[in-house]
C-alpha cells in the first residue's frame, strides 16, 4: 500500500510544515486588512472577501494533507490505535492521535464559518467585525495546535 512508500511520506510532511508557513502568511494578511477594515469603517470589498476565502482554501490542502497523513502514512498514529489507552497517557502520541487532529479540525469549521460571513449580506462594520472574531477564533486555535516543538521550523526535503 501507500504507507509503504517512506519517500512520499517524507514529502507529504515536508509540503505539511511548508504550507504551515503560508497559512501563517495568509492568516496575518487577512487578519490585517479585517483589523483595518473593522477599525477604519471601510467598506468590504472584494480583496477582503478573497483574503479570508485564499485562508480557508490552504486550509482545506493543509486538511487534505493531514488526513493523507495521519490515515495512510503515520506510524505513530499506527502505534497509538494500537494500544489506544497507553496512547492517551503519553503526551506526543495524545497531541498528534486527538489534540493537533481535533483542534485543526474545528480551526478548520471555523474558518469555513469566516468565510460564509463574508458573504452574507450585512452592513459593512458588522461583516467586518464577525468575520474578524471568526477569523482570530481559528487562527488561535491553529496556533494552539500546531507542534511547535516536535517538529522542524522549516520543512526538510
Amino acid at each position: 500500500m501507500l504507507g509503504n512508500y517512506p519517500e512520499i511520506k517524507q514529502i507529504l510532511l515536508a509540503a505539511h510544515n511548508l504550507l504551515r508557513w503560508v497559512i501563517v502568511i495568509l492568516a496575518v494578511y487577512a487578519f490585517i486588512r479585517l483589523i483595518l477594515g473593522w477599525v477604519q469603517n471601510k467598506t468590504w470589498r472584494q480583496p477582503d472577501q478573497k483574503s479570508v476565502t485564499f485562508f480557508t482554501i490552504a486550509l482545506d490542502i493543509q486538511l487534505l494533507l493531514g488526513l493523507l497523513l495521519y490515515f495512510v502514512f503515520s506510524d505513530l498514529i499506527k502505534a497509538a490505535f494500537s494500544d489506544f489507552g497507553a496512547a492517551m497517557s503519553n503526551q506526543v502520541l495524545r497531541f498528534f492521535t486527538v489534540e493537533h487532529s481535533l483542534l485543526m479540525v474545528i480551526a478548520i469549521v471555523v474558518a469555513h464559518v469566516a468565510n460564509a460571513a463574508g458573504k452574507k449580506d450585512l452592513p459593512d462594520a458588522k461583516k467586518f467585525r464577525r468575520v474578524t472574531l471568526l477569523l482570530g477564533l481559528a487562527v488561535v486555535l491553529i496556533a494552539a495546535g500546531i507542534p511547535w516543538a516536535s517538529r522542524p521550523l522549516l520543512p526538510v526535503f
